[in-house]
């Protein structure tokens, strides 16, 4: 889940959360009730405190009003002061995203090819698959694009059509050029 825990940590320092109430918020947001109960087994519950909090602040929604002590996990929503920073609701917004930053053509025997000739709905929904939403995945995925592209038009790395890039999550190829990159300043 976590591409660039500094980020995370910036997010939560930023928004004043813990550790456990990120978690509690990420698990609530996406129904993730396996995980859900697996942590509440094997690591503990959350504390009504933690929740009251979350509530208080305005990061859970508690639809029904009831006090905390009495409170289902089904009546409690994430409201979008959390979401907005660190998930992507529109996949095909993602894309074109990175479709900006993507290198539109490259050369082969000196013609010209283009390389989002693709399927754009179906790569918008794989591309989405891959971050799982994550918009911070996605924003560091963005400028290490950046990067590849500038390496493809320098001959560094071959080119390719953007499914292949996005399929075989090639921005990784970009690993090593990031390491002196200050990722927080692009994002």
């Amino acid at each position: 889940m976590f591409i660039n825990f500094d980020l995370y940590v910036e997010f939560l320092a930023k928004k004043k959360l813990t550790p456990n109430q990120f978690a509690f918020c990420w698990m609530i947001h996406y129904r993730d009730m396996k995980n859900l109960k697996k942590y509440t087994k094997e690591v503990g519950g959350f504390k009504n405190s933690d929740i009251r909090y979350l509530i208080e602040e305005g990061y859970l929604i508690n639809v029904r009003y009831t006090d905390v002590d009495k409170l289902r996990i089904g009546e409690l929503l994430v409201a979008s002061c959390f979401t907005d920073e660190i998930l992507i609701t529109n996949e095909y917004e993602a894309y074109e995203q990175l479709v900006a930053v993507y290198p539109k053509f490259f050369m082969i025997n000196n013609k010209k090819q283009l390389t989002t000739a693709v399927n754009e709905d179906e790569l918008a929904r794989i591309y989405f698959k891959k971050i799982k939403g994550d918009k911070i995945q996605h924003k560091i995925i963005i400028a290490k694009t950046k990067i590849v592209a500038k390496m493809m038009e320098n001959n560094e790395l071959n080119p390719m059509k953007i499914d292949k890039y996005i399929t075989g999550r090639c921005w990784t190829a970009a690993e090593l050029e990031t390491e002196h990159l200050d990722l927080r300043r692009e994002l």
